[in-house]
């Protein structure tokens, strides 16, 4: 006969039981007052993320359209038209043109923690495509580069070549 084993099966049933001394101490709680202090953090309208920094980019650009007006008219002079976006609607093709806007580049190898997260969750290789991309040396000159003037409903995409200041 194993006493050993006999004693841990004893052990085992009386953890298993109910208790046999039911003295519990009660512990009465605190309590704490609450206000609900975060309403002037909402966000009010319409949640569109995609735009996140559309008005930052616009206040930007209106603050320092009147400096790069002035230099883009000491560089190509007075008589160039100066145009904002939403008046580009097709008159005047050809017409030589200056046009003051936040560019946009889309990059698709541009390190983005939502994206590394939606891909990890679309397949378990994940990583492994995404270090595959990162590891090819030249990935940045074989992947397209898309340029794009931003405006308040969207982006105007550019074909042509554009100058800097």
């Amino acid at each position: 006969m194993n006493l050993k084993g006999a004693r841990s099966v004893e052990k085992a049933e009386e953890l298993l039981s109910v208790p046999k001394k039911l003295e519990i101490e009660k512990v009465e709680r605190m309590k704490a007052t609450y206000s609900n202090l975060s309403n002037r953090f909402k966000v009010w309208g319409k949640k569109d993320m995609s735009r996140q920094y559309c008005l930052i980019y616009g206040a930007r650009l209106e603050k320092m359209r009147p400096l790069v007006l002035s230099k883009a008219v000491e560089r190509w002079g007075s008589e160039v038209k100066v145009k904002r976006l939403h008046d580009l609607a097709g008159d005047g093709e050809g017409e030589k043109c200056i046009i003051i806007g936040t560019l946009y580049k889309k990059q698709e190898l541009k390190p983005s923690i939502l994206k590394e997260i939606s891909e990890e969750g679309k397949s378990g290789l994940g990583q492994q495509k995404l270090l595959s991309k990162k590891g090819h040396s030249d990935a940045s000159s074989q992947s397209p580069k898309i340029l794009a003037l931003i405006r308040e409903n969207g982006l105007m995409h550019l074909s042509k070549k554009l100058v800097r200041l």
